[in-house]
């Protein structure tokens, strides 16, 4: 074979014409590869090479090691008398359900954990004077014991004090201490019929306003209580980080009610409409200034 560029002829172990450099072909008829695009090609045929060694060794892992491990757990748990761990279980929580002293000690558990939780994780040290007076009346309450006629009327009692315990746990778990006055605000649903099709449209812009309005608001009350948390640590109020944030809400809050009235001016019959929008504002507005005007 002789190069097709210079004419020279190829000897047994050439890949390029060793006058040239131009690549000889193959056994398949293509030009051998040379430089980055050898690199490249070479690199490519390794990479292969080792991930079907990977995927030969993943075999043969999950094969003689892995399979078998999970064989034998599956036999070890078809040979484990799950009736009689069953019985068990029932057994220990009907003995701990008929002792009285057990149900006493995880009545208080539950009573002192659920508080801790609260004003620990929930921001409950920015909590309202009656959610303090709470938490401590529920602690009290969980190590009272009360007497008793005998023996069933102290186990009963020890189960009913621990049931109200459990409610009164998951109320101090799951809630979060926020503005009172925040949360009697209700905005309703926008409750008129469009007459025509520019009715319309203002109804949906002014539904869009209303659910705006309606996720800000728990803005507000995490706000509030990072103000409240940060007066309870002894900050100065002046230097409160609720301050420009709580700025930026109130206006932005105005200006969507500013929008919403706008629009309520549109229908026909949105006189109604209006007033409570305004009547809401306002409720807003003042509840607001409670929440943090005083306090700067």
């Amino acid at each position: 074979m002789y190069c097709k560029k210079c004419g020279t002829e190829q000897k047994d172990g050439q890949k390029y014409c060793p006058k040239c450099g131009e690549p000889f072909l193959d056994e398949n008829g293509k030009p051998y590869l040379k430089g980055i695009r050898k690199d490249l090609q070479d690199a490519k045929d390794k990479l292969a090479s080792k991930a079907d060694e990977l995927t030969q060794q993943g075999k043969k892992l999950v094969e003689e090691k892995v399979q078998p491990q999970l064989t034998d757990k599956i036999d070890e748990l078809k040979k484990v008398d799950w009736e009689g761990k069953k019985n068990d279980s029932l057994k220990t929580m009907e003995g701990f359900f008929s002792n009285a002293d057990k149900l006493r000690k995880a009545t208080i558990a539950v009573a002192v954990f659920a508080v801790l939780w609260f004003f620990v994780f929930n921001h409950g040290f920015s909590a309202s004077w009656t959610w303090w007076l709470f938490a401590v009346v529920f602690v009290v309450a969980a190590f009272y014991k009360a007497e008793s006629k005998d023996k069933v009327d102290e186990l009963n009692k020890a189960r009913w004090s621990l049931g109200l315990a459990v409610l009164l746990g998951f109320v101090f778990l799951f809630h979060s201490p926020s503005s009172s006055s925040f949360g009697d605000i209700e905005v309703d649903e926008i409750n008129v019929k469009a007459s025509n099709a520019q009715d319309e449209e203002a109804i949906l812009k002014m539904a869009r306003i209303m659910g705006e309005i309606k996720s800000t608001l728990p803005q507000v009350e995490a706000l509030y209580n990072v103000h409240r948390q940060f007066l309870a640590q002894g900050g100065n109020p002046n230097f409160s980080p609720a301050w420009g944030k709580w700025q930026d809400l109130y206006d932005k809050i105005n200006k969507l009610w500013d929008e919403y009235i706008g629009l309520a001016r549109q229908l026909e019959n949105g006189d109604e409409i209006i007033q409570e929008a305004k009547e809401k504002k306002r409720i807003m507005n003042k509840s607001f200034d409670e929440m943090f005007v005083p306090n700067y």
